[in-house]
């Protein structure tokens, strides 16, 4: 599906946009345009009349129809409208609010929530450097990638532009290319500038090398099918560039040479450090498609042998209480994080002898008493989570006292996880070895509720879990990750008009400061 109306796009049928925003102009006030051209992206934010509250922001994306054709066009809207229609329930897939066509625009309309940084922006102002962190950015994506295939479709276009990061490092597919061509002939490469010209200076290319072909005729499966291997394919080149530190490994003529056995980017990959994950990728980007790791295999060797398990114990449920269950509130969040800390304190200790002799904390502040009835009231409080995952917690009866939360500390374990020791001949870890410290992801999640919050005592949660969070950093010596993420944080803080949280926030920091050993981080710094 797409490549007919992808081959039949006449720049003399672009969209009206203007029309369409006198439209709109009672429910949306236009910001900016994020892209412009034979597709037009915009800005937008919601006004008083509209159904969400004044000032959210939303994306709309604006794509051409034909007008000469338009039954036809029609029926193609409809199976994009299907697809989007079975995405709803995928979690890791920027869900769509509407999705509609307006014929005297010239224009198909995908509207949806607005989410700040693309996977490129985010590595940089998020500043996603730590290796565990690459790593959760990864599993999420095989995640949403595993979600768009169980619905028998492919995503088309995977490339940064695509990939959309929240604050709290939550990933989601946007931009599924139902409506955009399979193949582009290598003469003529106008399709390939219309549909997949990527805005970086560097002008990387994600295609699949099986889509640039010399004519149409050499093509052997139909032309509107895109295949999982595709999606695999331009996966591994973002991989690359996440661990590359956003190196990209092909441009256009790159991708082409690689395709007709022109150049060899083993000496690119060099540069990532973890032979495993360089391993992964030279598989993922194999020229020949069947040679290329299927998507299962690869979601188990990347959680047995990539990832810590503090991911796949518990930080895979808890964003996906986040994303599905409305846990993005800051408050709730931060509440959420305090009622299971001791928790969640123990899992990022397990398998380590130097931590898991650590003192337990005793948390000290008491939980506001709206925010616990929040959490009461929500009936997926212990969060059966409904996505092929197993319980992340136990559900229990509150009117049971003798009832307790239990944590469930074992891996993730289901028919599209199964953790094994299959084998393909380049993985040597075992997964209790892996010394990535998943501790930063944990402040991360805490730091980003510093805004928009509503009670003081959130605050006092915050500070109270990143001291005893920064314990373990101390431990690890990880004392980067106080001085490069945590002190400017709560520097920021010193600006808020309340003087109670100004001085919890310096009181705290002070506490956290104490906690490093200035002699020791000299002799490491001098080493």
């Amino acid at each position: 599906m797409g490549t007919v109306l992808g081959q039949s796009i006449n720049e003399s049928k672009k969209i009206d946009t203007e029309l369409f925003l006198s439209k709109y102009s009672e429910k949306y006030e236009l910001k900016s345009f994020l892209k412009q051209g034979i597709f037009n992206t915009l800005l937008v934010t919601s006004k008083k009349d509209s159904n969400y509250d004044p000032g959210i922001p939303f994306v709309i994306k604006l794509f051409p129809i034909s007008n000469d054709n338009y039954l036809k066009y029609s029926q193609e809207f409809t199976e994009i409208k299907n697809l989007y229609s079975n995405l709803e329930s995928s979690p890791n897939v920027v869900p769509i609010i509407k999705l509609d066509q307006m014929k005297e625009a010239n224009a198909g309309i995908i509207i949806r929530q607005y989410i700040k940084y693309n996977l490129k922006q985010a590595l940089y102002y998020l500043t996603c450097t730590s290796e565990v962190e690459k790593k959760w950015i990864c599993f999420q994506l095989l995640q949403g990638l595993r979600q768009i295939h169980s619905k028998l479709k492919c995503h088309g276009d995977i490339k940064p532009e695509n990939i959309l990061v929240s604050s709290k490092l939550s990933v989601f597919f946007s931009d599924i290319s139902v409506y955009k061509p399979v193949y582009i002939i290598i003469e003529n490469l106008q399709l390939y500038n219309t549909f997949f010209y990527c805005n970086s200076v560097d002008r990387a290319c994600y295609l699949a090398p099986e889509r640039f072909v010399e004519k149409l005729d050499e093509v052997n499966n139909n032309l509107n099918e895109l295949t999982q291997e595709m999606d695999i394919f331009s996966l591994g080149v973002v991989f690359a560039e996440i661990f590359l530190d956003k190196q990209n490994i092909f441009t256009q003529n790159d991708l082409i040479n690689y395709k007709i056995k022109k150049i060899d980017i083993r000496e690119k990959l060099n540069g990532i450090n973890d032979i495993n994950i360089r391993n992964v990728i030279k598989n993922m980007i194999d020229i020949e498609p069947k040679k290329r790791i299927r998507l299962p295999e690869l979601i188990i060797f990347f959680g047995d042998n990539l990832c810590p398990s503090p991911i796949t114990r518990f930080i895979a449920h808890l964003n996906l209480m986040i994303i599905v269950y409305g846990y993005y509130r800051n408050d709730l969040l931060v509440a959420l994080l305090y009622n299971h800390f001791i928790q969640i304190w123990k899992s990022l200790c397990i398998n380590n002898k130097n931590l898991e002799n650590m003192k337990i904390p005793k948390l000290k502040k008491n939980l506001n008493k709206y925010l616990i009835l929040q959490l009461l009231s929500n009936k997926y409080n212990i969060y059966k989570i409904k996505c092929e995952f197993p319980l992340a917690f136990i559900q229990n009866d509150y009117n049971d006292k003798k009832n307790k939360e239990v944590f469930i500390e074992s891996e993730i374990n289901s028919n599209f996880f199964i953790h094994t020791n299959y084998n393909m001949g380049f993985y040597n870890n075992n997964p209790h070895e892996i010394e990535d410290d998943c501790t930063i992801i944990i402040i991360k999640y805490l730091l980003s509720c510093l805004e928009n919050i509503k009670y003081i005592s959130t605050y006092s949660s915050i500070f109270e879990m990143i001291y005893n969070l920064s314990k373990i950093l101390v431990k690890k010596k990880n004392w980067n990750i106080i001085i490069d993420l945590i002190v400017p944080n709560y520097i920021n803080l010193f600006e808020i008009n309340n003087s109670k949280v100004n001085i919890e926030a310096y009181n705290s920091l002070i506490e956290i400061l104490n906690l490093i050993n200035y002699d020791e981080l000299i002799l490491n710094k001098i080493d």
